[in-house]
């Protein structure tokens, strides 16, 4: 990514003129609160260099990690100019081959002081509303968010949700129930930090009433065997029977 502006994402920036050689430049750059993870340091100079004049660049040679509990700086290659312009290595002056079109230079140390503040771990607290109800068969979503150090964990740590319904570990309840009822639980959000924050979830599914998706039963003759099949959509299990009149005599109706 040395070669290649668009691989980066700007976090922060500054500009500044060298103080000299052997002499500190302090580089201001401010930004939020950087969650664990890789960050580069890049350092954009004139694509023109004169030997032995203000605007030449000078660096240590080599390459080595330095590191404490906090934070760790690992050295190598740099590119010359802005990202690797081969102006910068081309310049009569310097004359140096290029690598893959780019002014590669070789590899560089560290030297200089990085000022930097720790945020305290702060314990997680679940900001979202409880859970809703749902309804069987009908797709269900719920996100839990919470405050606190990143990063958050959500877990059932008691209880159960209903069936059909999974927990991520990114607080995000999602699926279709199955099975009509109440169900209650505990989820927990955690990051490391105690104490861990608990909320608790009383869902109740809906049952789907029956709808007859079937037509009526035709006509027979008598003496035929005769048969008609009534189909519903709704919460399973649905069962039939013969609420009114009756059926034509040497007919019944299952229960399916």
């Amino acid at each position: 990514s040395e070669t290649t502006p668009g691989d980066w994402t700007l976090l922060g920036s500054a500009t500044v003129t060298s103080q000299g050689p052997n002499t500190a430049t302090y580089v201001p750059i401010t930004s939020g609160v950087l969650p664990a993870g890789d960050y580069g340091f890049y350092v954009r100079v004139p694509a023109i260099f004169e030997i032995n004049t203000g605007i030449d660049m000078h660096y240590t040679s080599g390459s080595n990690t330095y590191s404490n509990s906090d934070i760790s700086i690992i050295t190598g290659i740099g590119v010359g100019g802005d990202f690797g312009d081969p102006d910068a290595c081309n310049h009569w002056s310097r004359n140096y081959p290029l690598t893959g079109g780019a002014c590669i230079f070789l590899d560089r140390m560290w030297n200089g002081t990085i000022y930097y503040d720790t945020e305290p771990a702060v314990a997680p607290t679940i900001t979202s509303a409880a859970p809703g109800n749902g309804t069987d068969g009908v797709a269900y979503n719920h996100t839990y968010t919470a405050t606190g150090s990143s990063p958050i964990t959500y877990s059932v740590t008691a209880g159960a949700l209903p069936t059909g319904l999974t927990l991520s570990t990114a607080g995000v309840i999602s699926g279709t129930p199955t099975v009509p009822g109440n169900y209650t639980g505990t989820v927990t959000a955690t990051n490391g930090t105690a104490p861990d924050a608990t909320q608790n979830f009383n869902i109740t599914i809906a049952a789907v009433p029956p709808t007859i998706t079937s037509a009526a039963p035709g006509n027979g003759t008598d003496g035929v065997a005769y048969n008609h099949t009534y189909t519903a959509t709704g919460s399973a299990t649905i069962t039939y029977s013969v609420t009114a009149g009756a059926l034509p005599t040497g007919l019944t109706l299952s229960t399916a």
